[in-house]
């Protein structure tokens, strides 16, 4: 199964880059955010500039997994952007002055219309900035959502690393990382941080384990392999926690008790 990723292609762009993006597509599952939140941790722990991001909000069910405050819900930070309701033709002029070492830009209204009201004035930012992008559990691009829609520059400059298990992958990226006999994208994570050395720690590989045993039914899955045990081993040799998550995520019954007719006190059974 590693002679079939193309893994070597990957460690220059990783030597050079200095600005990365871990992706993950809208509504992930467990594995796909355990997966990123291990390789965020171990790329931050190496001393990269790194974010990550996933177009929908987190769930409650993630709540215990390592660095799930980091993920962002935009990529782009280096624009700012000023926003407001406009009506046509309302605007006279805009122009820009610096005064006391404050940059003020001045939007001046047409003769009959209204001035801007400080309160209907909205501030965001565009402008993603990376050299390297893994985009972990997506089938193509389009399934990140306002990540890819909002910053498709980004995606032309940077090397993208697809990494999912997929057979049906669309092998939109550079780099594919895809291989369908995995279990998990925790699995194939775990042998990317493996085979480039990069740094781990008890909260990567536990994020590792948690990923790969919610993705596997706990091993029980018919797609679990031998090298499954194998990465797993790895990560408890340095310091995972086997079934972090269990507790957290164990499913409520839905069986219902069976009925006992009450028996009245005093009364002989």
């Amino acid at each position: 199964m590693e002679e079939q990723l193309n893994l070597t292609s990957i460690q220059e762009a990783l030597n050079k880059a200095k600005n990365i993006l871990i992706l993950l597509p809208a509504n992930p599952n467990l594995d796909k955010v355990a997966a990123s939140l291990a390789l965020y941790l171990s790329l931050a722990k190496q001393g990269k500039q790194v974010l990550v991001a996933c177009p929908s909000a987190m769930t409650v069910a993630f709540n215990r997994l390592f660095a799930i405050d980091k993920v962002r819900d935009r990529i782009g930070n280096r624009n700012l952007i000023i926003s407001f309701d406009y009506v046509k033709d309302s605007i006279e002029k805009v122009s820009y002055n610096i005064e006391n070492k404050k940059f003020n830009l001045v939007v001046e209204p047409r003769a009959g219309y209204s001035s801007l009201k400080p309160d209907k004035v909205s501030y965001s930012y565009s402008g993603a900035e990376s050299d390297l992008i893994f985009v972990i559990g997506a089938l193509k691009l389009e399934d990140l959502d306002k990540l890819y829609f909002n910053e498709k520059k980004v995606f032309e400059k940077s090397t993208t690393v697809n990494i999912d298990n997929r057979v049906n992958n669309t092998k939109f990226g550079q780099v594919n990382l895809v291989d369908a006999q995995f279990a998990s994208c925790s699995e194939i994570v775990t042998l990317l941080i493996k085979k480039f050395n990069l740094p781990i720690d008890q909260d990567i590989t536990t994020n590792l384990v948690a990923g790969v045993e919610n993705n596997t039914s706990n091993f029980q899955a018919p797609n679990v392999s031998a090298a499954t045990f194998e990465l797993a081993a790895w990560c408890l040799k340095n310091g995972a926690r086997k079934g972090y998550l269990a507790a957290a995520l164990k499913p409520t019954s839905s069986v219902q008790p069976p009925f006992v007719t009450p028996v009245p006190v005093g009364s002989k059974t």
